[in-house]
């Protein structure tokens, strides 16, 4: 990444990454102009080249380091969901074993209670989206998933032993 540097080893925001030379000029793993230098890639290099040398990240946030580094990561649940056009909506339904899905697209969230295993989202037809998330979270028997657990000293109180997964629709 440092051979990438301009003649002041300042890093371009954009290298151009082709073989090829253009009509503008732009020559493999030179700047193209594009707001060269900015200070958030000298940044993101010196952060890079802190955590090279640290052998870890060395900015990792102290809650995403307790959840998957200090400890087992929890279970997650199986899922399987398909989209489909019927009739006025546009239905989400799958199989899986979270005890809660969580249905996103660029309109907002949804969220669904699976009986016996099986779950169904509608929604607008004409939402303007691609694609579709879905989620699900298997709370390992917790009554609930009150993110203020008075019952627990971590950040997230009680999705901290929540298992996800997480499956993409595109439309």
């Amino acid at each position: 990444m440092a051979g990438f540097g301009n003649s002041g080893r300042m890093l371009p925001e954009q290298v151009w990454d082709r073989e090829h030379p253009t009509d503008y000029g732009w020559e493999f793993g030179e700047g193209t102009g594009g707001a060269t230098p900015l200070a958030w890639s000298m940044a993101g290099f010196i952060r890079l080249a802190h955590g090279v040398d640290a052998g870890e990240p060395v900015e990792t946030p102290s809650v995403v380091r307790d959840r998957y580094v200090e400890r087992d990561r929890p279970e997650g649940p199986s899922i399987d969901a398909t989209a489909e056009f019927v009739a006025d909506d546009l239905v989400i339904t799958g199989e899986t074993t979270a005890d809660v899905v969580a249905v996103h697209t660029p309109a907002g969230a949804t969220l669904a209670t699976p009986r016996d295993g099986s779950f169904e989202v509608l929604l607008d037809p004409d939402i303007d989206a691609h694609g579709i998330t879905v989620a699900a979270a298997a709370t390992g028997g917790a009554a609930d998933l009150d993110i203020a657990d008075a019952d627990s000293d971590h950040p997230l109180g009680g999705l901290r032993d929540v298992g996800t997964a997480v499956e993409r629709i595109r439309l």
